[in-house]
């Protein structure tokens, strides 16, 4: 039985109000071999009530992710397959929304296995890496034979990473011989970002949103809620959000600067001991927005808000938060 169309769009039904965005992660996207993941434990995600993914794994260590810590990272059947949660409070949810689209085990029909899930936590103390892997996922809106196996079907993994708390999201290999307008069900292409503090019913607010939309080789990253992606997404892409509050812990010490003043209005003044090769200024969604290799410069152009500088001395890169008032 197919899914109604409403089903399908429930996650952006969710998503109608934004209260904007305070947590900073820069976005991109590169291109790198898919490797499946080798001695990995699978898991029996599949609930004989449920045609989607429902499971509970840990992480293996303490994940930052905007303004909470998990060790723990769940699936619920309200996902649909295309997205998994870093807590299970659906009133404020904590989401990575991988590649929002209907998913199905392939051999749902047959009561077999033909979509296993699989994770592995590698790697020492503080740089382990957690994967999370979906092999072989069936579109449920894809072709199916005559048995009622799904044909068109994707690879996906999730990337968590311990030392620095960035997210990857890497597209493997796969097959869709069905028009992509049925399988997105009219939409362009799958939602890709992640969210925080969404109260996950039908009208409900969402704290903050940074989604990937349009072109793979002219994205737009933004807080739309209501921005997909086109299709066909290359396979081996990655889509990497790099959370920048992270870096400022470990890199604010390596120089001793002095940023002033702090909130600014206008002009800004950084004094450094050595040379300042460059200074970037970034919003909070990691888009460059000002640069400069002055040491004094204006402001005065941009909007009021919080940004970033990104300031290089001697191949090493510091990061300060300023505010624009």
């Amino acid at each position: 039985m197919r899914l109604h169309s409403t089903k399908l769009i429930l996650l952006i039904i969710t998503l109608l109000n934004t209260a904007g965005i305070s947590q900073p992660y820069n976005v991109t996207i590169e291109n790198k071999p898919y490797a499946s993941l080798e001695n990995a434990q699978e898991i029996d995600a599949y609930n004989v009530d449920y045609e989607w993914p429902v499971f509970q794994i840990p992480i293996g260590f303490e994940f930052p992710f905007f303004d909470i810590t998990s060790n723990m990272i769940y699936s619920n059947a309200r996902s649909f397959g295309g997205y998994t949660s870093l807590n299970q409070n659906e009133d404020d949810l904590y989401m990575l929304v991988h590649f929002f689209a209907n998913f199905i085990e392939r051999g749902d029909s047959q009561g077999t296995t033909l979509s296993p899930i699989r994770y592995k936590t590698e790697g020492t103390s503080p740089n382990r890496i957690f994967t999370l892997e979906y092999n072989d996922m069936g579109f449920f809106f894809g072709l199916q034979d005559v048995n009622g196996t799904y044909l068109d079907y994707i690879n996906i993994q999730i990337r968590l990473y311990e030392g620095s708390g960035n997210i990857e999201f890497h597209i493997g290999p796969y097959v869709m011989n069905e028009d992509p307008d049925e399988v997105f069900d009219a939409l362009s292409g799958p939602f890709i970002g992640i969210l925080s503090n969404v109260q996950n019913t039908v009208g409900g607010d969402i704290g903050e949103v940074i989604s990937i939309s349009g072109d793979i080789n002219d994205p737009v990253i933004s807080n739309d809620p209501f921005a997909f992606m086109d299709w066909p997404i290359p396979e081996n892409t990655v889509f990497k959000f790099q959370n920048l509050s992270t870096a400022v812990s470990k890199n604010e010490r390596i120089n001793n600067l002095r940023i002033f003043p702090n909130p600014v209005t206008d002009n800004i003044t950084i004094q450094s001991e050595y040379q300042i090769d460059q200074i970037k200024i970034m919003n909070v969604i990691g888009q460059q927005v000002y640069s400069t290799n002055n040491s004094q410069f204006d402001i005065n152009h941009l909007r009021n808000g919080l940004y970033y500088l990104k300031i290089s001395i001697d191949d090493k890169e510091v990061i300060h938060k300023i505010m624009k008032l």
